[in-house]
């Protein structure tokens, strides 16, 4: 399978607004619904969201997922939530190297201040994606829409 197709998934191409778009294209839903769940998180338009609200949001809207964070994210998993049991590595890898790794499976993934979607291999997201960047974590949702 093709470890670089992309896809521009649902969304505005406003400025910061890469949450709304993952949780759009998530869940199946329009820009607009995503918005309004996205604000009631903490989401605030042309600014962003901030990590903090991330798994508040996840937990609400699509709550089944495991939690994989890499390299420098491995330390800050108590961040997340204690609860929420997280599988800590201790390498980064770019985003080409860990698609060749997860080629099925509903992702969210989180680079450096984006967040976007990967089903089965495919990169759903507004921007073309920056494929040597690091993954800092990933959400992986067993019971999702998509």
């Amino acid at each position: 399978m093709n470890s670089r197709i992309h896809v521009v998934g649902i969304g505005s191409r406003s400025h910061n607004d890469c949450f709304v778009q993952s949780l759009a294209n998530l869940l199946g839903c329009s820009y607009g619904t995503a918005e309004h769940q996205a604000r009631i998180y903490g989401y605030i338009p042309n600014t962003g969201m901030a990590i903090r609200g991330l798994m508040p949001a996840f937990d609400k809207l699509a709550p089944c997922y495991t939690l994989s964070a890499y390299g420098y994210m491995g330390l800050l998993a108590r961040y997340f939530r204690k609860q929420n049991s997280c599988q800590r590595h201790d390498s980064a890898m770019s985003l080409k190297t860990w698609l060749a790794r997860n080629q099925t499976g509903t992702f969210a993934v989180l680079q450096k201040d984006h967040i976007f979607i990967v089903v089965n291999g495919v990169v759903y997201d507004n921007n073309a994606p920056k494929w040597s960047k690091m993954v800092n974590a990933t959400f992986e949702f067993t019971d999702a829409p998509l």
